[in-house]
């Protein structure tokens, strides 16, 4: 397989019989597609799929994030983590926060997002269509403005946390276009960026940088976070220089 992204290798945060908590580097896919570039889910497998500590276990993709995003991911290692993972109502499982940069001022400091989205399978993109649309999914999610700015050649750009309740195809990425603000960087969804298609998949400031849920075993609560403005500073602190460390 081909290597092909701008950021250090992935960084396993955390491992244990059931799961396995890692930092996907932007560019790199969550799992094998046709293009053949090196994945996380493979590159985990090979890593630590077969350790002698845990001959037994075998790393599985609970959720995704899209190929230009990094950030934190949780991978199952068990099939109880599997099942539990699985039931019910995966949103509820996991609590995930993302930071990200906009073109543009939100309406409010703070609010909440709710759409109704329809991905197409010929295009892999997604779109906001009336509630009665056939298909159409609900897409909620909150938000909080940190900083904002004023930056030339690109105007006002906003730095926001978001906190995601459901998790649809491309969700944050066609909600704040619709509201207005679309991601910096976003070759698919903001127009500013359409035309630039071949410059690298870093300039997409959206990340994963923290995710909260229990333990499938034991029950404990457990958080982790990765610093989007140290793993992927030409996509943030370029416009905003410090962490803001929410």
């Amino acid at each position: 397989m081909k290597y092909s992204f701008s950021s250090p290798v992935p960084e396993v945060l955390y491992q244990d019989e059931d799961i396995l908590v890692a930092v996907k580097p932007a560019g790199m896919p969550s799992q094998p597609d046709k293009l053949g570039f090196m994945d996380l889910l493979t590159f985990l497998q090979a890593s630590f799929g077969e350790s002698k500590a845990l001959p037994d276990t075998s790393i599985k993709l609970i959720h995704r994030l899209d190929r230009p995003v990094g950030g934190v991911m949780i991978f199952s290692r068990s099939e109880a983590a599997d099942k539990w993972f699985a039931s019910e109502i995966p949103e509820r499982k996991i609590q995930k926060t993302y930071l990200a940069v906009v073109c543009g001022i939100m309406p409010e400091p703070k609010g909440e997002l709710i759409d109704y989205l329809v991905k197409s399978e010929k295009t892999n993109l997604s779109r906001v269509v009336p509630k009665e649309r056939k298909n159409a999914k609900r897409a909620a999610l909150g938000y909080e403005v940190l900083k904002t700015g004023n930056v030339e050649g690109y105007g006002d750009l906003s730095l926001l946390k978001i906190t995601l309740f459901t998790g649809r195809h491309h969700q944050i990425r066609v909600q704040l276009t619709q509201a207005g603000c679309p991601i910096f960087g976003d070759c698919k969804y903001n127009k500013l960026f359409s035309t630039e298609k071949t410059k690298g998949w870093y300039k997409l400031a959206l990340f994963s940088s923290e995710i909260y849920f229990r333990h499938p075993r034991t029950g404990k609560e457990m958080t982790f976070r990765a610093d989007p403005f140290v793993r992927e500073p030409l996509a943030f602190s370029t416009f905003f220089a410090e962490d803001p460390q929410i």
